[in-house]
């Protein structure tokens, strides 16, 4: 039986604010890849980052925890997080910032 904290999980999270522009997703790909989550960062057009996260519970759960604290420069206004169905959508592939 797995743990629930070792049971995989998928996080979709729109971040707005001052958040492009300032290694943002930088530093969501260096703590993603230190907990071991797969997915992707990007931009959007209308100034917010897209964040998709798969991985092991807890690691997802420090990621997002990170996200919701931001990078130094960054200033988070609106944080929308949305679980949703585990995928494996990213296995074997690293964490991409887009």
């Amino acid at each position: 039986m797995v743990s629930i904290s070792r049971a995989k999980v998928r996080n979709h999270l729109f971040i707005s604010g001052d958040v492009q522009g300032v290694n943002f997703r930088t530093g969501i790909k260096k703590r993603a890849d230190e907990f071991g989550v797969s997915g992707f960062a990007r931009n959007l057009l209308d100034g917010q980052v897209e964040a998709l996260l798969e991985g092991e519970r807890a690691a997802v759960l420090e990621v997002v925890a990170w996200i919701g604290q931001g990078e130094h420069l960054a200033k988070i206004k609106r944080l929308e997080s949305k679980w949703e169905l585990f995928m494996n959508e990213f296995q074997g592939r690293e964490f991409e910032v887009g």
